[in-house]
């Protein structure tokens, strides 16, 4: 009976922790349903009296929000329309709380880390995309009948969006690729197994989006720099993957859908290669000159016009960083990298490698799109910091098998 009640707990933890992070978008549900945890978290954090905690321990980072949500609400007042006063607002309110809360919470009912139930989480996220890989029917069908997928993604992308979780276009993707980038670093310590999951994950990464794969490639990068012998070790990994896409080569053949994703997959190396070889690439040529939208003023450069160029015809971009200097200026722009920065400060008292690594792929992730927003990504990266920086999580965790 012991038995049955410790994996139940177990379990309870995998999928508090997967509601909160992947959000699946079920039709049947009008809001997403990592609302439903939100709400849970915080009936317990105020129950519990944890809010003057979570401010003592986290309150430069809520100041940052907390500037940043203020200067929004300014300037979404003064141009008479909201565009990122509450996206700005619900990260201040809810990131760190619930990030807190959910450890706290998760804390408490298992007795194994957290940082194992947290890799138990994305590995079994993974494993949806797998199966729905092999399975492209079955996806086609959870596209249409389970999940809110919009028409016009469903349409374009029919060969993409593997899993059962919200953002699989981008936050998904670079999540699972996070991941991969602490086995690599040696975050999760797992051997062989640790190979396996990380295989699982890339082919997740592989079929949906190629932002996952930069994390991949930062993590090899620091590993490269800073311990040969162990880049070397690394090659098992990708030994494992080869075998694993030798696997889906036989459902390829009988699978239009599949091949399609895998070809479309293939691209990566192709742009890869062109970007090594300083070659011509229709994607490197939008992210690195047509997306270049910059402020045309010394006023629109210092405090920003308000406007949300990504829904903009005439002058639009999917930078971040550019949706954001031409929303708020440079000084809006500052605070969120001054977050990035003390956040990097932080984890650097804990474990180098992971700082540079976080710090260089949120710098990424806020290039390629606008990361910051109250996303699976955001909530996963939060979350993965509080773990870490939180004296109470981190000196637990070392004591649980």
């Amino acid at each position: 009976m012991k038995y049955v009640t410790r994996w139940s707990m177990i379990c309870l933890s995998i999928l508090i922790l997967y509601f909160y992070i992947f959000a699946p978008p079920f039709k049947v549900l009008p809001f997403g349903s990592d609302k439903i945890i939100i709400i849970v978290i915080l009936f317990i954090i105020l129950i519990n009296g944890m809010f003057s905690k979570i401010i003592y321990f986290y309150k430069y980072e809520m100041f940052f929000l907390g500037l940043i949500a203020l200067f929004s609400i300014y300037v979404d007042l003064f141009n008479g329309h909201v565009v990122c006063s509450l996206n700005d607002t619900s990260l201040v309110l809810f990131l760190f709380p619930c990030s807190y809360g959910v450890l706290w919470s998760i804390n408490h009912i298992t007795d194994i880390s957290i940082k194992r139930i947290l890799f138990m989480c994305v590995s079994l996220a993974s494993f949806f995309s797998f199966f729905l890989i092999l399975n492209p029917n079955i996806a086609y069908d959870l596209k249409i009948n389970l999940l809110r997928y919009p028409e016009e993604l469903l349409n374009t992308f029919i060969y993409r969006g593997y899993g059962l979780a919200d953002g699989l276009l981008f936050s998904y993707p670079v999540i699972q690729g996070i991941c991969i980038g602490l086995i690599i670093l040696g975050y999760w310590k797992y051997g062989g197994w640790g190979a396996f999951f990380a295989s699982i994950m890339l082919i997740a990464v592989f079929t949906n989006a190629r932002s996952g794969f930069v994390p991949i490639l930062f993590s090899l990068l620091i590993v490269f720099v800073l311990n040969t012998r162990k880049f070397l070790k690394v090659g098992s990994f990708f030994i494992i993957i080869v075998l694993c896409i030798t696997v889906l080569d036989d459902f390829m053949e009988k699978s239009e859908m599949l091949s399609t994703s895998f070809e479309w997959s293939m691209t990566t190396f192709d742009i890869l290669n062109d970007f090594l070889l300083g070659k011509t690439s229709e994607n490197l040529e939008a992210l690195l000159g047509d997306m270049l939208v910059f402020p045309v003023n010394l006023q629109d450069w210092l405090l920003g016009t308000g406007n949300y160029l990504f829904v903009d015809g005439v002058r639009t971009t999917d930078i971040g960083f550019l949706l954001r200097l031409n929303y708020g200026g440079i000084f809006y722009l500052s605070l969120m990298l001054a977050l990035y920065f003390y956040m990097f400060y932080r984890i650097c008292y804990v474990d180098k490698k992971i700082a540079i690594y976080l710090l260089f792929t949120l710098l990424y992730c806020n290039y390629k799109s606008d990361f910051f927003i109250f996303n699976s990504g955001v909530r996963f990266v939060f979350l993965l910091y509080v773990l870490i920086t939180c004296p109470f999580f981190n000196s637990e965790n070392g004591e649980k098998t």
